[in-house]
């Protein structure tokens, strides 16, 4: 397929396009996550995929959409959110970062095209009660909107301080959000609107302060210059946890 989608059928000039890896059954509270560390594994040493593949893509992205229910802990610090948050969103990268030396063409293909995709869909029920569990959906949302503009803020700094602290690899600028704005809460129609409205500002801002030139820095998702307001001082879900499984995949054993 991405043979067929890079060459056009022979009739067109090759073009790269952008492959999503998606949520299905890696969801951030799925029951195995030892089981999918072994599944991306196995996949990661197929050499004669990467060797077909690598050429015919210009953005790999993974679905990653957080739960709020292991980032809103009552009481933690921006920095314990953000480090979880990076170690679920950048799961895979961090794998591939951590694999053999036979992985060497892998790991400079996923520097150069690798982005995680977080979630910005509000307020999302979670993968719990679809049938099967976790066979899609996204992470759970839930939470009162000014909770979720936090959650925004969060992923945004998230993504931006990796990037500045490993700045030879993935995911450098690449940055993406799913957007599926779902009305469970059964607003009246101009509170959703404004609500929508609300995330997508959101969105705007902390990506703009975060990645606009001239000295931008994570805490540009946070913070507005001059602005006096802080998206990243929330984080408070009633019964949230950390999640530390996702940390296995820093080690590739």
């Amino acid at each position: 397929m991405l043979r067929g989608l890079y060459d056009g059928g022979g009739t067109l000039p090759p073009v790269q396009g952008i492959v999503e890896i998606g949520i299905a059954y890696t969801h951030q509270n799925i029951p195995d996550v030892v089981g999918h560390k072994a599944e991306l594994k196995s996949w990661l040493q197929d050499a004669d995929f990467w060797e077909d593949v690598s050429g015919k893509i210009k953005i790999l992205t993974k679905e990653t959409y957080p739960d709020a229910r292991f980032w809103g802990v009552a009481g933690s610090s921006r920095h314990d959110r953000t480090e979880h948050l990076s170690e679920y969103m950048e799961h895979l990268n961090n794998l591939v970062e951590s694999g053999p030396r036979s992985l060497s063409d892998v790991q400079t293909f996923m520097r150069s095209s690798f982005k995680p995709l977080g979630s910005a869909t509000w307020p999302a029920v979670g993968p719990d009660p679809f049938s099967p569990p976790f066979c899609c959906g996204h992470g759970w949302t839930t939470i009162p909107l000014e909770e979720m503009l936090h959650l925004i803020s969060e992923q945004v700094y998230a993504v931006r301080h990796y990037a500045g602290s490993h700045p030879h690899g993935a995911p450098a600028g690449r940055l993406g959000f799913s957007w599926q704005p779902t009305n469970n809460f059964r607003l009246p129609a101009d509170e959703w609107l404004a609500a929508r409205q609300a995330l997508a500002a959101r969105i705007a801002s902390a990506i703009h302060y975060a990645y606009r030139e001239g000295g931008a820095s994570a805490e540009g998702a946070c913070s507005p210059p001059g602005s006096g307001i802080d998206w990243c001082a929330g984080g408070d879900v009633p019964g949230a946890s950390f999640d530390p499984r996702w940390a296995m995949f820093g080690s590739w054993n």
